[in-house]
């Protein structure tokens, strides 16, 4: 019976640790928007093209090539002009005060859809880095053509000149 009891309690610390341990890492009121997409002006869109993942390209040296693009873009969101520059109208969860808060937004090719989590906000040498993790899922059916997604973040303002986003 204690053995039952001992375990028991050992498997509640660990289930406790876990759970706050989820949490760990996020700071600057940080907000992740995994599906930024339809916020994005067109215009913006067309002028940061991405290489898609996947695709296939017959000839290499076309000026055309997807390949001289970049695989991901990102960046910061200090003020009302460039928001202006580069978000639509009218979108609720970005109301914003720049005077104590910035967006970080991303772009990069992917095949999913799935849903993703902030995982770790952190700053090194003025450089912001930001973790996020997909959702799993297991089976088939879940990938699509690949397409260029767009993050925004929202947090409180911090001086850096630079961000990188890496999916844990």
């Amino acid at each position: 019976m204690k053995k039952i009891k001992n375990f028991s309690i050992l498997m509640v610390m660990i289930l406790i640790f876990n759970l706050l341990s989820g949490c760990r890492g996020v700071k600057y009121n940080a907000v992740l928007y995994d599906m930024a997409n339809s916020w994005i002006k067109e215009e913006f869109v067309e002028e940061n093209p991405i290489q898609l993942t996947g695709d296939i390209i017959e000839n290499s040296t076309d000026s055309n090539s997807n390949e001289r693009y970049p695989l991901e873009r990102s960046f910061i969101v200090n003020n009302e002009q460039e928001y202006k520059k580069i978000f639509i109208d009218g979108i609720e969860e970005l109301n914003i005060d720049f005077e104590e808060q910035m967006i970080l937004i991303y772009t990069f090719s992917t095949i999913y859809k799935r849903k993703n989590s902030l995982r770790s906000i952190s700053v090194e040498d003025k450089t912001g880095k930001i973790v996020y993790q997909m959702e799993t899922k297991y089976g088939i059916g879940d990938a699509c053509p690949p397409y260029q997604r767009w993050f925004a973040v929202k947090l409180n303002k911090i001086d850096i000149t630079a961000v990188e986003f890496q999916e844990k």
